[in-house]
């Protein structure tokens, strides 16, 4: 009841003076007047019998804590170079993740633990059988076929090539990254006769060399016949004071030839037989002109005639 006496309206009165009214104006409590909080806080921990004020303050200070605590052990980061899960934070300070998604060709399973992508083979492959590709495969060029044939199992067409090899091992096949390096080991066919001397055993690794040597050998007597064993000798006429006759016959091999140095003193003399005709430069000129002179005969191919040429005499 306010005072009916009290002029200065306390309390906030606006009743005329002397009526008595019921007037209870606001109280305004400061936390710090209220004391002794009892309340237990098993979560936060806060100790009971604290003012007010102080309980608040403690409260707060516990819920700042455990929200930093939280934040800064709660963190997700994309790494490596692939599609990023993580995707960042929303507006209320949620943490995003993307979805997996399946598609036509991948199944996506959802375990308690795990989830795991596969491959939905029965659309794959329904997939390939209904847009195959049509592959043609065939040799070009007209030579060796090395394209043989395909053989399909199921989904799965193999073409088939021809190997490459060597039935008497003349032949190397070396596989490199991208071609095969053939060589061959085939020997060389060069028969070592009179006139040629070879070394090395004719192969790739060792090839035949050919060694051409200065032949030559001593004839005498009174007659001499030329023969295939004689083609590109230097024969030395060491006739003494007997004059000899030297046969050019027909048959010989096809370009015959042969040198002649006199070492005697006697005539040297050259006669064709069975019909070979010997050609000089000078009409009857078929002797070595004398001692230390030389000639050549050369048979014109195969034909039934030579020439006979060098120092020559009537």
């Amino acid at each position: 009841m306010c005072n009916c006496s009290n002029t200065n309206k306390i309390c906030g009165c606006s009743q005329p003076t002397c009526q008595p009214t019921n007037c209870a104006c606001d109280v305004f409590i400061s936390s710090n007047c209220v004391n002794n909080v009892t309340a237990i806080f098993e979560c936060s921990q806060i100790e009971s019998g604290l003012s007010l004020t102080e309980t608040l303050e403690a409260l707060d200070q516990f819920i700042c804590t455990k929200f930093d605590s939280v934040t800064n052990n709660f963190s997700l980061v994309n790494v490596g170079n692939g599609a990023k899960i993580y995707k960042g934070l929303s507006g209320t300070g949620q943490k995003q993740i993307r979805s997996i998604l399946g598609s036509t060709f991948i199944d996506i399973a959802e375990g308690e633990n795990d989830i795991t992508p596969s491959i939905n083979q029965e659309a794959l492959l329904t997939f390939i059988q209904d847009n195959q590709y049509t592959y043609n495969v065939e040799n070009i060029g007209g030579e060796t076929e090395i394209y043989s044939d395909s053989t399909t199992v199921g989904s799965t067409t193999t073409f088939n090539l021809k190997t490459l090899y060597s039935s008497d091992d003349s032949i190397t096949f070396i596989d490199e990254d991208d071609k095969i390096n053939i060589k061959t080991n085939i020997s060389t066919f060069i028969d070592n006769g009179v006139t040629t001397t070879v070394s090395g055993t004719g192969t790739e690794g060792d090839p035949y060399v050919i060694e051409t040597a200065n032949l030559q050998k001593t004839i005498s007597g009174s007659t001499y016949t030329l023969t295939d064993n004689d083609d590109n000798y230097t024969l030395i006429v060491n006739n003494g004071s007997t004059p000899i006759t030297i046969t050019v016959p027909t048959g010989l091999k096809d370009a015959f030839n042969v040198g002649f140095i006199q070492r005697g003193t006697a005539d040297v003399t050259f006669t064709g037989s069975g019909g070979m005709t010997i050609n000089t430069p000078i009409s009857g000129a078929y002797k070595i002109k004398g001692q230390n002179y030389n000639a050549h005969i050369e048979v014109y191919g195969l034909l039934t005639e030579c020439f006979l040429l060098g120092n020559l005499k009537v």
